[in-house]
């Protein structure tokens, strides 16, 4: 039997489990390891960076309760979820994270100290031993939640979020210790991820504005792999910066030797060539022209932070770029580190995507612009809604009658004013009327680097200022109710109910209704998926759409009041 099966059923038996993985030293090197009188087995005490083995890890589990056939310590105090709520066509919203709340114990060590370490096992507290022995932050951990069958475990009964560890602390005198988690997206802000790094290289001899061979001198005491991470192998291209100069470059000096010589193009991206001092910083950049948003992403979470490439789904992102997004082909040339969480919320609205980490599918989860013809499924007061918790508020934050747009830069390394190229505002004028007094809402003005002045980038731009008006120019609502288990992941008929899916919410007259005190149908997309306040219910959040309005039907510009130049 499966989760998804024992969760529609009455008389379950909850039960939840902590996991966590810490890394041991690689078992090939035991014996040397073992004649250091400190090591422990862990990477940590033995301090060796050889010690560190990718996959080589001892899990520890944690239990609310004494499960027969599963090796675990049975003293979970509690362990609550928060998921990640998203904030579509805007960014990446707010991390999932989790709090676990842990009694301490005492232990003679004889499961965490094994093998050749085995003689310096002492008995005492648990959580003590094994903060000072392992490297915990970062590391991964694991919420199950799910049903024991006759108290017997079957992961197959079990829903798994995964998360990484944030912050920890304890032990405490009184016996507690508690552990702080996140997901993977965490890894994207500016203390864990920027792009691109830093060079640390500077022009040999000063050059004039035709120069078209440059040579970058490097810091000392660099490996052949250390200079060839700088700007690539003998053959590589590329583009860097010298001031406000960006250069097409092609490396032509000998593999792994300082300094680096680099053919050179010059005035790349909108910028002027000029006369550069010796000395001058040179600065590799990352730069794509004309390239799909969703190759964009990849390259940004492969190659930029610390996320585990398995967290990307390639096959669904694929079908997107193929599909849905095949038209966002973007460019853009990042000089200067910049937080990589910032690159991403920047494709997030210019695209409209809804982004989260699933951290039960273990997947960074992109939604493009949803369906809201088929909801995948229809709450109501009748079947759905636990008593006394359906909340529907007026979002007033995201009302937004107006919205201006600017792109195109013509220099990529100029931020002022009259450097864009494009600007384009709509205007719902029905909602603005002098008689509506106050409706007026300007929507935050986007800048984008990253639309060129094309017919796609055009059509994107223009697009934006269109979405927003069009689904929040009314005031758009949020809806909260608590539902049980299996109203919740996937539905008796295969649909998905999770963050970004799209629902549709009945309202009781009292609580939502139209002139002639009518229940509404509200047309939502889920923005957060959360546990309940009691076992095995799910509270539920969304937020509603104005959906399928024609995207010019009743929007357009004051002639002569916005330019398009």
């Amino acid at each position: 039997m499966s989760f998804d099966a024992i969760k529609r059923q009455s008389g379950r038996i909850a039960c939840t489990i902590f996991e966590i993985d810490l890394d041991i030293n690689d078992p090939s090197l035991d014996a040397e390891f073992a004649a250091n009188p400190s090591s422990y087995g862990t990477p940590k005490t033995t301090n060796d960076v050889r010690a560190w083995l990718d996959g080589s890890v001892r899990t520890y589990r944690y239990s609310d309760q004494y499960i027969a056939n599963l090796d675990c310590f049975p003293n979970l105090r509690s362990a609550k979820s928060n998921p990640p709520k998203a904030n579509p066509g805007i960014d990446i919203g707010f991390r999932a994270t989790a709090s676990i709340d842990i009694d301490d114990f005492e232990t003679n060590d004889a499961y965490e100290v094994q093998g050749l370490y085995a003689d310096r096992r002492v008995t005492g507290s648990h959580f003590a031993k094994l903060f000072a022995r392992n490297f915990v932050k970062n590391r991964p951990a694991r919420i199950k939640r799910g049903y024991l069958v006759d108290g017997v475990y079957d992961e197959a009964n079990f829903q798994i979020e995964h998360y990484i560890i944030d912050q920890y602390q304890g032990p405490t005198l009184s016996g507690r210790a508690d552990f702080d988690l996140v997901d993977v997206l965490a890894l994207t802000n500016g203390i864990n991820a920027k792009a691109p790094e830093t060079t640390n290289a500077t022009l040999n001899a000063a050059i004039d504005s035709a120069v078209t061979t440059i040579t970058a001198n490097l810091e000392s005491g660099l490996s052949a792999a250390d200079i060839e991470a700088k700007f690539g192998a003998n053959g590589a291209t590329g583009y860097l910066a010298i001031g406000n100069e960006y250069m097409g470059y092609t490396v032509t000096s000998a593999t792994g030797v300082a300094p680096v010589v680099m053919t050179v193009d010059r005035a790349e991206y909108g910028t002027a060539p000029s006369e550069h001092s010796v000395n001058a910083t040179v600065q590799r950049a990352i730069a794509w022209g004309g390239v799909n948003i969703i190759t964009i992403l990849d390259d940004l979470f492969r190659n930029h932070t610390d996320i585990d490439e398995t967290y990307i789904p390639a096959a669904e992102w694929a079908a997107l770029a193929a599909g849905e997004l095949s038209l966002f082909e973007l460019t853009n040339i990042i000089t200067k580190e910049t937080e990589v969480k910032k690159l991403i919320n920047e494709l997030i609205q210019i695209a409209g995507l809804t982004m989260y980490v699933d951290v039960v599918e273990r997947a960074i989860k992109i939604v493009a612009t949803p369906n809201f013809d088929t909801p995948v499924i229809t709450f109501d007061s009748v079947e759905h809604y636990e008593i006394g918790t359906l909340k529907v508020m007026n979002d007033f934050d995201r009302l937004v009658t107006r919205q201006l747009v600017r792109w195109a830069p013509r220099d990529y390394s100029n931020t002022e004013d009259n450097n864009w190229t494009k600007t384009f505002r709509v205007a719902a004028i029905l909602e603005e009327l002098p008689d509506r007094l106050g409706v007026k809402s300007d929507g935050k003005e986007v800048i984008s680097r990253w639309l060129p002045n094309t017919v796609n980038g055009n059509q994107i731009a223009t697009g934006i200022a269109q979405r927003n008006v069009a689904r929040f120019s009314q005031v758009p609502q949020r809806v909260a109710f608590e539902v049980d288990s299996k109203y919740v992941g996937t539905l008796e008929n295969s649909q998905r109910m999770w963050i970004g899916s799209v629902f549709s919410a009945i309202t009781p007259a009292k609580v939502f209704c139209n002139g002639a005190f009518q229940s509404q149908i509200l047309t939502c997309q889920c923005t957060s998926v959360s546990a309940g306040r009691r076992p095995d219910k799910w509270m539920i959040e969304g937020v509603s759409y104005q959906a399928n309005i024609p995207p010019n039907a009743d929007y357009y510009i004051a002639p002569g009041e916005y330019l398009d130049y």
